[in-house]
């Protein structure tokens, strides 16, 4: 009866079933009102049965943006408004599911005969410089 107790044990903890997926995605960090936002989950570790759900969970007021494929591994959307955009992906099998949230700020479209860099110190200093302090942390812990 051990033996027979054991070698179940065995089973189930040897990996013969669906294994936990870990759900990881990149995107620009920044973009622009009208801009393809590339959503990225392809660094994800995969069972072989898995399955990608993309949503998007947060999204500026007034906002009718898209995912553009939600149950693919790489997708898009179109922000419509400037504001900041929340969007996970779940990553499932069987047995198992795992999520991952990534924020985009997206930061107003660039007028006609406007820079760039004057629409960015006008209209998103906010924006700009959480971004640059962000990043200085990123970069000296």
């Amino acid at each position: 009866m051990c033996r027979l107790f054991s070698a179940l044990l065995l089973l189930v903890f040897c990996g013969c079933g669906n294994v936990q997926p870990i759900a990881k995605a990149t995107t620009p960090e920044i973009a622009t009102v009208g801009d393809t936002v590339i959503l990225d989950a392809s660094p994800t570790v995969l069972d072989r049965d898995s399955s990608y759900l993309w949503t998007l969970d947060a999204a500026p007021s007034g906002s009718t943006a898209t995912i553009a494929n939600p149950n693919a591994a790489t997708t898009s959307f179109v922000p419509d408004l400037p504001g900041r955009y929340t969007c996970t992906v779940t990553v499932t099998n069987e047995d198992f599911s795992d999520a991952t949230s990534i924020d985009v700020t997206v930061i107003p479209a660039v007028a006609d005969g406007v820079t760039e860099v004057g629409v960015l110190v006008i209209h998103s200093v906010d924006t700009l410089l959480g971004w640059q302090i962000g990043r200085t942390r990123d970069l000296f812990g």
